[in-house]
C-alpha cells in the first residue's frame, strides 16, 4: 500500500459525519486512481462490510470496482507500514495514529481540537505535511471548502413526510414541545446506518442543545441537494460548524461543494 485514506475505528458500527467524509474522499480519488487504499485501523470484516453497504446504499457506484480496496489493519501493525501519501479526514483518526503513522506525505482535513497536541501531527510523522481547513478557529495552512460526492448520490423514489430531528449529544427532546413545527412524523437520528435514510423524510431539523462543539456538518447540504425543507434552532447562539454550514447553504447553497478531479485535494492522489 503506497497511497492510503486512513480512518481509526472508534466505535464499531458508528456511523458520523466524518465516516462519510472518509468513503466519500476514498470513491472519488479511487474513480481516478485504483491504487488508492480505504484502511479502517481497528476495523474488521464486519465493519468493513458495513463500509461496503453503506457505499452501496448512498451513491451509484457500479462502475467502481472498489470493494478489494477497502483493508482492515490492526493498530499495532500500523507502525510497520511506510506510505507515499496518506489522507485523514477526522480528529479522532489523528489522536489514536498519531505515534504509529509514517508516511512521506500527509494531507489533513481538519475537524476540532486542532490546536491541541494530541490531535496534531508532527514532523516524525512524515516530512511533508499541509493541513487543510475550512472552519476560523482551525489550524491550517490552507483554506479549504469541504467537498461532498452529489454527484454520485442516488436519486430518491418515494419520500415520507417527516421531520428529522438531530440534536448531537442531547437525548432531551423536550425542546420539540417549544417549537413550532409541521404537523409531521417525527424521526431521530441515528449513528447506525439506516436503510435509505433520505426517503424517510422530508424536512430536516437541527438543534443546537450546546452539549456538542460540532465541527463540519454535512446534513444541511445533503439536504439541499435533496430539496427537503431545513430548520435550525440554536437558542444558545453557539458558533460552531453548524452555524457556518447551516449559513452556507443560505448564502451559497451548494456552488463549490462538489467533490470530483477538480478537487484540490483529490488532485493531489490522482
Amino acid at each position: 500500500m503506497k497511497n492510503v485514506v486512513l480512518f481509526y475505528i472508534y466505535k464499531p458500527l458508528e456511523i458520523t459525519g466524518s465516516t462519510i467524509n472518509a468513503l466519500e474522499y476514498f470513491l472519488s480519488i479511487f474513480e481516478h486512481n485504483q491504487d488508492i487504499k480505504l484502511v479502517l485501523v481497528n476495523g474488521n470484516e464486519t465493519v468493513r462490510d458495513m463500509f461496503i453497504n453503506l457505499a452501496g446504499s448512498r451513491y451509484d457506484i457500479d462502475d467502481l470496482d472498489y470493494k478489494d480496496s477497502i483493508i482492515c489493519l490492526s493498530k499495532i501493525k500500523l507502525v510497520s507500514h511506510v506510505f507515499d501519501k496518506v489522507l485523514v479526514l477526522d480528529f479522532e483518526t489523528i489522536k489514536e495514529t498519531r505515534d504509529l503513522l509514517h508516511t512521506k506525505e500527509l494531507i489533513v482535513i481538519q475537524e476540532k481540537h486542532t490546536d491541541k497536541e494530541e490531535y496534531t501531527f508532527d514532523k516524525i510523522n512524515s516530512k511533508k505535511i499541509t493541513l487543510y481547513g475550512e472552519m476560523p478557529w482551525q489550524v491550517k495552512d490552507i483554506q479549504y471548502r469541504m467537498k461532498m460526492l452529489f454527484h454520485r448520490f442516488k436519486m430518491l423514489k418515494r419520500v415520507e413526510e417527516g421531520i428529522y430531528v438531530n440534536s448531537p449529544r442531547n437525548s432531551d427532546y423536550s425542546f420539540l414541545k417549544n417549537l413550532d413545527l409541521p404537523d409531521k412524523p417525527i424521526v431521530h437520528k441515528s449513528r447506525t446506518h439506516l436503510d435509505n435514510m433520505f426517503e424517510q423524510f422530508d424536512a430536516y431539523l437541527y438543534h443546537h442543545a450546546n452539549t456538542w462543539f460540532d465541527p463540519t456538518p454535512r446534513l444541511f447540504h445533503e439536504c439541499l441537494f435533496y430539496n427537503k425543507t431545513v430548520l435550525y434552532h440554536n437558542p444558545n447562539r453557539i458558533v460552531d460548524g453548524s452555524f457556518y454550514r447551516y449559513l452556507d447553504t443560505q448564502e451559497r447553497g451548494l456552488q463549490g461543494r462538489i467533490l470530483n478531479k477538480n478537487d484540490e485535494v483529490v488532485r493531489r492522489f490522482i
